[in-house]
């Protein structure tokens, strides 16, 4: 609840989201009243949104439509804006929307295969038309029920990713041969710190993409560190 006569109203459909309802002039932001409901008199009670009926039968502030109260009541029951009982009665309940999935942390995708390929069909997306030729590799990996597939090359260049064989993404990995900065990691071998430069990942995927980039970025310093100790 807000100050005054503003009273702030959860969405039913959409978790985390919320409509003030103003009940000293009977508005609400809600795009069922913003849209349709505000062009009704402001005596009609058909203009009642169901955060405003929500709002009046909780605080029982029903001035101006003291003669509604008990049909404002009734409605708030159904959980329906102020309309024929016969319409409230079968309105159609929407299930709430999937609330986003938790971010997937750094290091939480499992590597589960790696092959030297030289054209792997990737997200649907034949691998000559984005690369240029090299020494790549194919390698998979799992998070949690998200499946990822990369190709990336065994030195500098482009290389790419899809996530549950979707389309395929560019994704360039740095030049390990230039002055990059290089440290010693806890088993006394030599690790390289590559700058890259990720596009972002797909929309629906961003809940994914600090721990994508992580891995991609890790396979890329292993592939170069095997490859270092080839004769």
């Amino acid at each position: 609840m807000g100050t005054g006569n503003i009273i702030r109203i959860e969405s039913e459909s959409e978790p985390g989201k919320a409509y003030e309802v103003d009940l000293s002039d009977h508005t609400c932001t809600c795009i069922h009243y913003t849209k349709k409901l505000h062009r009704l008199a402001a005596s009609d009670p058909h203009r009642l949104c169901k955060h405003l009926v929500a709002a009046m039968a909780h605080y029982e502030a029903f001035e101006g439509f003291e003669q509604f109260r008990d049909e404002i009541l009734w409605f708030a029951q159904q959980k329906s804006a102020y309309s024929s009982r016969e319409k409230a009665l079968h309105k159609k309940l929407y299930p709430p929307k999937k609330a986003p999935k938790d971010q997937i942390p750094p290091g939480s995708i499992q590597t589960i295969s790696r092959a030297m390929t030289e054209q792997p069909d990737i997200g649907g997306t034949p691998f000559y038309l984005w690369c240029d030729p090299g020494i790549y590799h194919h390698v998979r990996g799992m998070a949690h029920d998200d499946t990822l597939e990369a190709v990336i090359p065994e030195r500098a260049g482009l290389g790419l990713y899809s996530i549950n064989g979707h389309q395929a993404r560019e994704y360039y990995f740095g030049e390990p041969d230039t002055e990059e900065p290089k440290s010693t990691n806890e088993n006394g071998e030599t690790t390289i710190e590559v700058r890259f430069e990720p596009g972002p990942a797909p929309r629906q995927y961003r809940y994914l993409q600090d721990a994508l980039f992580f891995w991609l970025n890790e396979e890329f310093c292993r592939l170069n560190s095997e490859s270092g100790k080839k004769p």
